[in-house]
């Protein structure tokens, strides 16, 4: 198996559940989460991007529950297409980071007020936003 398509693939799944409504900027800002965090933790991108709890729509379902966990693109998807060509293009350094450095994002309107992510990193004083892009938020810790 060829390790390297695999984690582009991985990735590109990751970026299209997670963001594909907020088309290509939105694919591209959640996909630099995932290449940051790995960067950050030294750590390849398919443990980052399969470790408990941190992407919900690659989370195992009784962890917590995503509906995008059970969404597959079909074939010929475009949407999928351009995860697949963002994913290629963050690992093989060719994109700028739109998020500042971001490791964390979330989407405040689908998310429910008080949530971990909305007291543990959102209303966080140890976390700065970074961008608004799409629907979603993107923090980092100050310190890193």
């Amino acid at each position: 198996m060829n390790w390297s398509y695999y984690e582009s693939i991985l990735l590109a799944l990751m970026i299209w559940r997670e963001a594909r409504a907020d088309g290509e900027p939105g694919m591209r800002a959640v996909g630099h989460v995932a290449m940051n965090r790995s960067r950050q933790d030294k750590s390849s991108l398919v443990r980052v991007i399969t470790l408990d709890a941190q992407f919900t729509s690659i989370n195992p379902p009784k962890k917590t529950y995503d509906p995008q966990l059970d969404v597959w693109p079909l074939p010929l998807d475009n949407s999928f297409t351009d995860a697949m060509t963002i994913a290629n293009v963050i690992i093989g350094g060719q994109s700028k980071d739109p998020t500042g450095g971001a490791t964390f994002y979330w989407n405040p309107k689908t998310s429910q007020p008080g949530c971990w992510y909305d007291v543990n990193i959102a209303k966080n004083p140890a976390y700065e936003l970074t961008a608004m892009i799409g629907g979603h938020d993107f923090h980092k810790r100050l310190d890193s």
